[in-house]
C-alpha cells in the first residue's frame, strides 16, 4: 500500500497527513487494486479527512480494480461519516458499480445508516 493509503488506515493525526502532503508525495498514488487515500478514507470512516483530500486534488469517482467508489465502500460498511462527507463533496450517487449503486449497496449490506444517507439525497 501507497504511505498515504497506511497513515489513513492507521488513523494517523492531519500532521502526519499534511507532512506526507508537504513532502511532494504524490497523494494520488493507488495500489495495484486501485486502492488510493479516499477509498482508504471510506474504508476507515475518516470522513474529517475528505474534505481535505479532495482540495489536494484526489478524485471522488476513482475506482478499484473492483469497479467500486470511495461511495460503494462507504456504503458497504456502513460507514456514516465517510458517506456524509463523500456526498457533501460531490460524490456520484448513482455511481454504477458490479454491485449497483451506493444506494444498492447499502440496502443489500443492511447498513441502515447509510441506506437512510443514501435515500435521503436521492434525485
Amino acid at each position: 500500500m501507497h504511505a498515504l493509503g497506511i497513515a489513513i488506515v492507521h488513523k494517523a493525526p492531519m500532521e502526519i497527513l499534511e507532512s506526507l502532503a508537504d513532502g511532494n508525495l504524490d497523494l494520488s498514488l493507488a495500489n495495484e487494486d486501485g486502492f488510493n487515500g479516499m477509498h482508504a478514507a471510506a474504508e476507515t470512516n475518516r470522513g474529517d479527512i475528505v474534505p481535505w483530500l479532495v482540495a489536494r486534488g484526489l478524485p471522488l469517482e476513482a475506482r478499484t480494480r473492483h469497479g467500486h467508489t470511495a461511495l460503494h465502500i462507504g456504503c458497504a460498511l456502513g460507514h456514516a461519516d465517510a458517506v456524509r462527507a463523500l456526498l457533501d463533496a460531490g460524490a456520484d450517487p448513482e455511481a454504477e458499480s458490479p454491485g449497483g449503486t451506493p444506494l444498492q449497496v447499502a440496502r443489500t449490506e443492511g447498513k441502515s445508516e447509510t441506506l437512510a444517507l443514501m435515500e435521503a439525497r436521492r434525485t
